[in-house]
């Protein structure tokens, strides 16, 4: 703020005018310059004044050169507008009486004119996904026929009305985007105040949407905004029923109980497990589709139960022929899956007498698969064990030889014998001539003339470090040029399969093997020979 003391001489004794001169800026192009001054108050005779009528303000571009005048009036404070900005200028005032005598000029003051306020309004756009003032409104996933919606906030952040038009007035939301509860078109925002709008995202098929859309105003110079938005259609959630069984294949909805002596029981546990992304229902099993003797349920922790996702339950299937002869049967699994709401699951058995030996059943091959080729000199074989109708514990003979006869270049036979509980003892043989077999004697008992070998494994025990010895290898270069057994491994894994490593395999050849599962008291059944090649030397 400016203050200068100017004095007059003229007219009026001793007058005296106070010139304060404060500028203001604004956003229009012509500048002002407001003035403000103290009357005088004795004329020059020194009587009191009483008769000042108002004043005169002369200004101009240049000092002493007043090119215009203006009789401003009887008042002490003036703003003149619509000079030039940044324009120099220089003024100075005189007053005059009622009878029209005029002072003289009072000092000269000079001021640069600055722009004058001219209010406007500030258009601001708020979402509520961080970061709000993006212009950009992002939905994520949406499950497909469900919808969500946003909030759009409008707020002026100027000093005049926003004036709004029609909110996507030009550029169109189309499906599935939509706008609702719309507060905002047509309205006039005053300054500091809102208006709201919602945005709808309904996705009514899976994928990826995108858009954009117009808010229109009178905001100077954002009055077209356009806004963003996007979002994912994702599927609806539902739950998935899969039902998986011990017997190879595991995911067949066939469970085969083999041959099983009369009297005896076999047990087969199933499990329900939910791979949908919702929760799953399990009905009554086996209520509308029951089964029949000799086949039951036992152990039913799924009926009517709710299974969430990734999670399972179990039962057991129980088989237990009285009679003779062969059985099939079959029973339902409904739940609330929508494209399979209802699993019918095939069962299978066969009765055998009591009063001979039975052989096991037929070992499954399970890897390597027929006429496999390029594999490693180390191959893990795995095949399903075996089940045995009279108890007896069933141990294998794995043959791998290079002729379908398997007696030719056999790398390794008779290099695993197994029990369906635990290993019963291992081998191995560079020839199928000759064999150096060592092991660990562990006998699990199935009936009550395999309890009687209980005995034996106090003794087998004490003699047990004696067995674990290295074995030598014989050397035929008509059979199999000097093939070596190779050390292996074997176990039993928990899918009802058995397994065993066998190292030492020639590349680039081609090698025939088979199982032989025996119970221990004549009875034997071969799996069938398959064939694979190993992975030649690049």
């Amino acid at each position: 703020m400016l203050k200068q003391i100017l004095k007059y001489n003229r007219i009026y004794t001793g007058l005296t005018l106070y010139l304060l001169v404060i500028l203001y800026p604004s956003f229009v192009l012509a500048g002002s310059v407001t003035l403000s001054w103290n009357p005088p108050t004795v004329n020059l005779d020194g009587t009191p004044v009483t008769d000042l009528a108002g004043f005169k303000l002369y200004y101009g571009g240049t000092p002493g050169n007043y090119t215009s005048i203006i009789d401003i009036g009887n008042v002490t404070t003036y703003q003149i507008s619509y000079l030039s900005d940044g324009g120099t200028y220089y003024f100075a005032i005189s007053a005059y009486d009622t009878s029209g005598n005029e002072s003289g000029l009072s000092n000269e003051v000079s001021k640069v004119a600055v722009p004058t306020i001219q209010p406007e309004p500030d258009i601001t756009i708020i979402d509520p996904i961080a970061p709000v003032n993006d212009l950009a409104t992002a939905f994520g996933v949406i499950t497909k026929n469900n919808f969500s919606e946003q909030t759009i906030t409008i707020r002026n952040d100027g000093n005049a009305d926003l004036i709004m038009s029609s909110v996507a007035g030009s550029d169109f939301l189309n499906a599935p985007f939509s706008i609702l509860m719309d507060g905002c078109s047509g309205q006039t925002v005053a300054p500091a105040s809102i208006c709201t709008f919602k945005v709808r995202f309904s996705p009514s098929s899976i994928g990826i949407f995108s858009d954009t859309f117009n808010i229109p105003s009178n905001d100077p110079d954002e009055n077209q905004l356009i806004i963003s938005v996007n979002g994912e259609g994702g599927p609806v959630p539902v739950p998935d029923i899969a039902i998986t069984d011990p017997v190879y294949p595991h995911d067949d909805h066939e469970v085969s109980f083999g041959n099983i002596t009369t009297g005896r029981v076999s047990d087969q546990q199933m499990m329900i497990t939910n791979r949908g992304n919702a929760d799953l229902l399990i009905g009554a099993i086996a209520q509308s589709n029951m089964l029949s003797n000799p086949f039951s349920i036992v152990n039913d922790n799924c009926s009517e139960r709710t299974i969430t996702s990734a999670s399972s339950c179990t039962f057991t299937v129980r088989f237990k022929p009285d009679v003779r002869g062969s059985y099939t049967d079959s029973f339902d699994i409904p739940s609330n899956d929508p494209d399979t709401n209802t699993v019918l699951i095939t069962v299978s058995g066969m009765g055998f007498s009591s009063d001979s030996n039975n052989p096991p059943s037929i070992p499954g091959h399970i890897f390597p698969a027929n006429y496999q080729k390029a594999l490693a000199q180390n191959v893990e074989f795995r095949w399903e064990k075996s089940a045995d109708p009279d108890g007896d514990p069933v141990s294998y003979d794995l043959y791998v030889c290079e002729d379908i006869g398997l007696t030719t270049g056999c790398i390794s036979t008779k290099t695993a014998k197994l029990t369906n509980s635990n290993v019963y003892y291992a081998g191995l043989g560079a020839q199928s001539t000759g064999f150096c077999l060592f092991g660990i004697v562990m006998f699990f008992t199935g009936n009550e003339k395999n309890r009687q070998k209980i005995i034996a494994l106090i003794a087998v025990t004490a003699v047990t470090g004696m067995l674990l010895v290295s074995c030598g290898s014989s050397s035929d270069s008509s059979s199999s040029g000097g093939v070596t057994a190779g050390s292996s491994n074997s176990s039993i894994d928990s899918n009802n399969e058995i397994s065993q490593t066998v190292s030492g395999l020639k590349t680039g050849t081609t090698y025939y093997w088979k199982v032989v599962a025996t119970d221990g008291r004549g009875g034997s059944r071969d799996s069938g020979v398959w064939n694979f090649d190993t992975k030649a030397v690049q």
